[in-house]
């Protein structure tokens, strides 16, 4: 079998290492959660999108993200918005969330492997992102804008809850998804 990244003893992997990271821990948390959840293709970008959380109403679109280099205020994650990225989710008629994962610099601390336990060392903090979208986009700027993920927007089972929240309100009125 051909591996999908690869990387010597001692060298950084690959963004693609990243990104299988954030799909394998936005998994676990939906098995959690007891939802279905669907990752596009490797390496092909979906009108900015890489995944979708299946609630029995409605699917929530999501933008994974990953790095190893957070910038953290007071008030949480700055991330840097793409205008492309921006451009594509501002068309969206749902919600769309960006989940960001910060793993330690140091791939071979990413999990750590116990007799009776798998821990996964990283954080994944979460925001809505169609709104702020449509708002940068309607003024005409081409430019990338910079968010900031709140430190109490965990990716959990808790945050599941709130985004099947965002997803029957959203939909409300069409038939079949109440608020």
């Amino acid at each position: 079998m051909t591996p999908l990244w690869t990387c010597r003893v001692g060298e950084r992997p690959d963004e693609s290492a990243k990104e299988m990271m954030s799909q394998a821990l936005a998994h676990m948390v939906a098995a959690q959660s007891g939802v279905g959840f669907q990752v596009h293709p490797a390496g092909q970008d979906y009108e900015a999108l890489d995944a979708k959380f299946e609630f029995t109403e409605a699917a929530l679109d999501v933008q994974l993200k990953s790095t190893w280099s957070p910038k953290f205020t007071k008030a949480g994650l700055s991330y840097k918005l793409e205008w492309d990225w921006m451009a594509k989710w501002a068309m969206r008629v749902g919600p769309v969330i960006l989940v960001v994962l910060v793993l330690d610099k140091e791939p071979d601390d990413w999990v750590v492997y116990e007799p009776e336990s798998l821990l996964v060392n990283g954080r994944m903090y979460w925001a809505r992102v169609d709104t702020v979208s449509k708002s940068h986009v309607a003024t005409g700027s081409h430019s990338t804008k910079t968010i900031t993920l709140p430190l109490d927007q965990l990716v959990c089972t808790e945050s599941v809850q709130q985004w099947h929240e965002l997803i029957l309100r959203a939909y409300a009125g069409f038939g079949g998804a109440e608020a």
